[in-house]
């Protein structure tokens, strides 16, 4: 009896340990936690190269900007990206499985304290505009300074190493466009067999456990 027991708990906890992994994020340092840095005054340091920890930025101007909570909101720990200039960019690759479905989610906002009429633009709250691509998925994602608002793009691997980067559009011109993001993600999404298996493991480790309890 208690065999079995135990065959029916690995059951249940293999399943359990799949759909777990479904939902890893494949990314490295999504909050943008890495490198942390002590508060200047300033609030935020420019990074241009492989300072972020698991990303590479590129940029024309000063560089990506990493803040942190003193200088605006974040949504995960203490700290997230502000992508400054036109034509900037954060991109990491990371490891897929050709055919599989992932889901790529991330929170968006954008620079709370830029606007005003001495700068040429109107008042905040301010609009953001992000160009997305990641593996054979491309889309133009839109928030602004009034919250951050989660946004997803669903694709399908179709190479073993696939390429996110999120960018600050070059259209329409001008740097009044500050796209900030935290808490990136990308996680496998469980076919539906996968949560058959599941839900056939843990009935079976509802039967086991009844017939322990009735013996």
């Amino acid at each position: 009896m208690h065999q079995h027991f135990g065959r029916g708990l690995f059951v249940g906890a293999s399943m359990l340990a799949a759909a777990g992994c479904a939902h890893a994020n494949l990314l490295v340092n999504g909050g943008f936690e890495e490198p942390t840095f002590p508060d200047n005054g300033v609030h935020y340091v420019h990074l241009t190269g492989t300072e972020l920890t698991g990303w590479t930025s590129f940029s024309t101007y000063f560089g990506t900007v990493l803040f942190n909570t003193s200088y605006d909101p974040v949504t995960e720990g203490q700290q997230a990206v502000q992508i400054e200039a036109p034509g900037d960019s954060i991109s990491q690759s990371f490891a897929t499985v050709i055919g599989t479905h992932y889901t790529l989610s991330f929170d968006m906002t954008a620079f709370s304290g830029y606007g005003g009429p001495g700068l040429g633009h109107a008042s905040c709250p301010c609009t953001s505009i992000l160009d997305v691509s990641v593996g054979p998925a491309s889309a133009t994602v839109n928030s602004s300074s009034l919250g951050y608002v989660t946004q997803t793009l669903d694709f399908t691997a179709d190479a073993s190493t696939t390429t996110l980067t999120l960018m600050n559009p070059s259209f329409p011109p001008g740097i009044g466009n500050y796209p900030e993001v935290d808490n990136v993600s990308v996680a496998a999404v469980p076919e539906p067999e996968t949560y058959a298996l599941m839900l056939a493991g843990l009935g079976a480790l509802g039967f086991v456990a009844r017939r322990r309890r009735a013996a």
